[in-house]
């Protein structure tokens, strides 16, 4: 009978000791759970952060900068190098630079450049009869009615800039007169005056020539100067500016 009382005790005892670890297993657990939740701030006191504020960017005492001053840099001014003008022989043609030729506006004048009467008028938005080559074409000129061996004189001071030989309208000259004007002389002698080639210097009347019969295409013409004008790279009738029977005396402004 004691012996059963005795482990009854026993027992209850170790109940009672297994209850206690128990409890405290279960109270350093919640306590650990709750220091970790819990961060100490360094003033001891504990805080909690609200899942629904947002934290602040600290904000400094920064000098305040301007932007960088992006005006665009000017335009370089580029200056076109000096160019020497080619060689000119009596089968290829010879060219000079515009930019050789003064450039500076002024009044120009113009003379009729042979002696004689305009046989054919220029014509570009109507073609006329060509009777070399029996057909109907535009003619970019006027033709100056003279007998072979006329001088041609430059109609207007300038340089020339070109002397080649056209495989339609034989031997050619270009004289040019500054700010985009330009003459042109064909159908002429294959000797020139003497002097003359590219980028020599001309005044008005200077004699750059004869008239020749060099043009095949206009070779069952009578003979006779084929003249051209050119204002800035179009064609222009040189009768709007020179008189058709003006003397080397009378002159148009330009």
């Amino acid at each position: 009978m004691e012996n059963k009382q005795k482990k009854r005790s026993i027992h209850s005892v170790i109940y009672l000791v297994l209850a206690a670890m128990l409890v405290s297993i279960v109270g350093i657990s919640i306590y650990t759970v709750a220091s970790r939740r819990k961060p100490v701030n360094p003033d001891g006191e504990s805080t909690v952060l609200d899942s629904h504020e947002t934290t602040r960017p600290i904000e400094t005492d920064a000098p305040e900068t301007k932007p960088a001053d992006t005006k665009a840099p000017d335009p370089a001014v580029t200056t076109p190098a000096e160019t020497t003008a080619p060689v000119t022989t009596a089968d290829t043609a010879a060219s000079v630079t515009p930019s050789e030729v003064p450039t500076s506006v002024g009044l120009r004048y113009f003379v009729l450049p042979s002696a004689g009467s305009v046989s054919k008028e220029f014509e570009i938005d109507i073609p006329v009869y060509s009777m070399t080559m029996n057909d109907y074409r535009a003619h970019t000129g006027i033709d100056i009615a003279a007998s072979l061996g006329s001088e041609v004189v430059s109609a207007s001071s300038g340089i020339i800039c070109r002397v080649w030989n056209d495989p339609l309208m034989g031997r050619s000259v270009m004289i040019d007169h500054g700010d985009g004007i330009y003459t042109v002389y064909k159908n002429l002698a294959d000797e020139l005056a003497v002097g003359m080639d590219v980028g020599v210097s001309v005044t008005m009347g200077e004699i750059i020539g004869a008239v020749g019969e060099s043009a095949l295409v206009e070779i069952a013409e009578e003979p006779h100067l084929h003249f051209e004008m050119q204002v800035n790279g179009v064609y222009v009738d040189p009768l709007d500016y020179i008189e058709a029977n003006a003397g080397a005396d009378e002159t148009y402004e330009f």
